[in-house]
């Protein structure tokens, strides 16, 4: 078809807008998705683990797992729900002390309407741990008073309040208070938080956006923004710093911190969210994000995740498949955080099982990744039912890419 004037307008816009930046981008042959596992080979001496079995007693619908470790203990929360998403979909968690054998889940942030309600990614503030959760309205995103945040240590859990200066007048019948009215600490811990989120919220007329991954491009002051729309495809908005603000990463532990909607991020890479400290320099708040553009890397509708991996290598890990179904999970690495191609790519699971109960979604998806020590661990969903782990060890992945 035609490009009409608006469409014209905006790919000049975009063009401007990015030229000289970085984007990450796709080379090469797509997955075959006729052959098994898409044509890929298996990720090397991998094992997997069940955080979860679902069941219609807690909750045959489970989606978007986030892991993280923190002191000596695994986590990791998901949205759970009865039968259907957003009926009644609350967000919980489990804890492991080995990433193998799995605690029952245990309620985070209950919820007995039908808005939907979503982990959001795992905290560590000042050495404490906090999972957040948000719920599914319009323009109700934080700074827009409807995200929730309570202290995690195993089992045992600090009071639910709001991040947010005001309650939201549509749930002040839930009676959690806001983080100003909790014990000083937490207070404290919140306004910490608060003071280090950057935002990127960003819209693109014509698409719905509504999966994000941020990332810093090895030996750059890039940021890159990845953001899938409905349409299978890929895009990438870049926010360059003006100084050299972001730390370098630890030898021990990174992970990725999907999300959903118009969300607001921390700092990508270094421990994870790990806040001693002050606020964000300007050079960070003030960054400006560019127009996003099709990068060419494809998307099966799912969540795609990245960050890095030891020796500045990236990690990309969702469906990336140009259609059909969520099979395989796929894991890419990228010498350079730009270039990803099928050559440096693997199934983390193929074949997946026949969904148990209605309204399952075939498939392994909405992953996250989380790297400590040896291994690279990757949460994701089975057919939207069951939450389970692949653990890959370095040694052998690396071993591929040399």
């Amino acid at each position: 078809g035609k490009f009409t004037g608006l469409g014209m307008l905006l790919l000049v816009v975009a063009f401007l807008w990015t030229a000289g930046a970085s984007l990450p981008y796709w080379t090469g042959p797509y997955p075959n998705i006729s052959k098994p596992a898409a044509g890929l080979p298996m990720v090397p001496d991998s094992t997997t683990t069940t955080v979860y079995y679902a069941n219609r007693k807690d909750g045959v619908y489970s989606n978007g797992p986030m892991i993280v470790k923190h002191q000596d203990t695994f986590y990791v929360s998901w949205y759970n729900a009865p039968a259907h998403e957003s009926e009644f979909m609350r967000v919980v968690y489990a804890t492991s002390p080995d990433a193998t054998t799995w605690s029952e889940p245990i309620l985070m942030f209950a919820n007995n309407s039908k808005i939907g309600l979503e982990n959001e990614p795992w905290a560590i503030v000042n050495g404490r741990l906090y999972g957040l959760g948000t719920f599914y309205i319009d323009n109700m995103l934080p700074p827009h008073n409807a995200a929730l945040m309570r202290r995690v240590t195993g089992n045992k859990q600090g009071p639910v309040f709001w991040l947010a200066n005001e309650v939201p007048e549509q749930f002040k019948h839930l009676g959690y208070p806001t983080y100003k009215h909790v014990d000083p600490q937490t207070r404290k811990d919140a306004e910490l938080y608060l003071s280090n989120l950057v935002n990127t919220d960003l819209y693109l007329p014509g698409d719905l956006f509504n999966e994000r991954s941020l990332y810093w491009v090895p030996n750059t002051s890039e940021l890159v923004l990845l953001i899938r729309d409905n349409h299978h495809r890929e895009f990438a908005s870049t926010c360059t710093l003006t100084a050299p603000t972001l730390p370098t990463p630890t030898p021990s532990m990174d992970y990725c911190r999907p999300g959903t909607g118009d969300l607001l991020y921390t700092l990508p890479n270094g421990p994870p969210i790990n806040l001693t400290g002050t606020p964000l320099t300007e050079a960070v708040k003030n960054c400006k994000w560019s127009f996003p553009v099709e990068t060419g890397i494809p998307d099966t509708e799912s969540r795609t995740c990245a960050s890095w991996l030891p020796n500045k290598y990236v990690y990309l890990v969702g469906n990336q498949l140009p259609s059909g179904p969520r099979d395989p999970l796929t894991l890419l690495v990228s010498g350079d955080g730009l270039k990803f191609s099928k050559q440096a790519m693997w199934a983390v699971r193929a074949h997946h099982p026949k969904p148990r109960y209605p309204g399952g979604s075939p498939g392994f998806q909405y992953p996250s990744a989380m790297w400590i020590g040896d291994y690279l661990y990757v949460a994701y969903s089975t057919n939207k039912e069951d939450i389970q782990i692949t653990r890959v060890p370095l040694k052998s992945l690396m071993s591929e890419l040399d």
